[in-house]
């Protein structure tokens, strides 16, 4: 799992691989000393946003591949050392396996958005003249609170002073994005008057930090239920019942050039929403950077 923001997602791409409807994938397979220039030159895969059928994550030189039984073979036959991880008729169990290693659930150092938020608060109570937590807005479909992070000396005084901004998981599944936020919280305040550079940076600027932009989506993902998990959860009743591929990607959802990014597909990963700023998580984001002069 700790290598899990590495990946590289692929799919399955040759027209000897699929037939119309795509093939039964029930297999998890390790592909051990690999590049990804050879997978590439293999004609098996290809570069994709989405992954219909299939997803290999590459760390390193060990791929992780969601495959039918006569696609390894073929990978066999074609010289690649394959191992079987896991055979399983749930594609959800599969990805589960992938991502989260054989326990099935996130590693320790990665938080839920629950954790966060206590680590936020503590870093607040220790550091009361130097970091303020406050909310932006809530959640499409959850109504959870979506907060930001104000790092600067004096920070109750409205100031002047040049804003920068750092925000993490408009996609859920891109943990790593709210780790770097809540790490470079931790990092300042625990550096501000230890080190010249940082206390410069603090003294000079205001750093705002808003760590998770998708909430209901970031709790689908932590919770363990599905590591695919990219969109907000919009569509269902509430994140515990959201079914893979509801959602809307709220990085397409902005109004700067709408209509030609993302897709028009709700089954889509990269479905853009019926209309621009038709989440609550985008339109808080979007008036929160209105707000401030970053």
């Amino acid at each position: 799992m700790k290598n899990l923001f590495f990946v590289l997602c692929l799919c399955m791409a040759s027209a000897a691989l699929s037939d119309g409807s795509g093939p039964h994938r029930p297999l998890l397979v390790r592909i051990d000393r690999v590049t990804p220039e050879r997978l590439m030159k293999s004609g098996l895969v290809t570069v994709a946003d989405d992954a219909p059928g299939g997803v290999i994550s590459l760390v390193r030189d060990t791929a992780l591949v969601i495959m039918s039984r006569n696609e390894y073979e073929l990978f066999r036959e074609r010289g690649f050392q394959c191992s079987i991880v896991l055979e399983d008729t749930s594609t959800i169990r599969l990805f589960r396996r992938a991502a989260y290693g054989p326990s099935f659930r996130l590693e320790k150092p990665y938080h839920s958005y629950a954790m966060m938020r206590h680590e936020l608060d503590s870093l607040e109570h220790r550091h009361p003249s130097l970091i303020r937590v406050f909310p932006i807005g809530r959640t499409t479909v959850g109504n959870r609170e979506i907060v930001a992070v104000k790092i600067a000396s004096h920070v109750e005084q409205e100031s002047d002073r040049p804003s920068i901004l750092f925000d993490g998981c408009h996609h859920s599944n891109e943990l790593m994005g709210g780790e770097i936020c809540l790490a470079i919280a931790q990092e300042l305040a625990s550096l501000y008057g230890v080190d010249p550079q940082v206390t410069r940076w603090l003294d000079q600027w205001q750093i705002y930090i808003v760590p998770v932009v998708n909430v209901d989506g970031h709790e689908v993902v932590t919770s363990g239920r599905d590591p695919r998990w990219r969109k907000n959860t919009h569509g269902s009743s509430g994140p515990v019942e959201a079914q893979f591929p509801e959602g809307v990607d709220l990085n397409r959802n902005y109004d700067f050039n709408w209509a030609f990014g993302g897709s028009g597909d709700p089954l889509s990963d990269r479905y853009r929403g019926p209309f621009p700023f038709s989440e609550s998580e985008s339109r808080a984001f979007a008036r929160f950077a209105h707000a401030h002069r970053f």
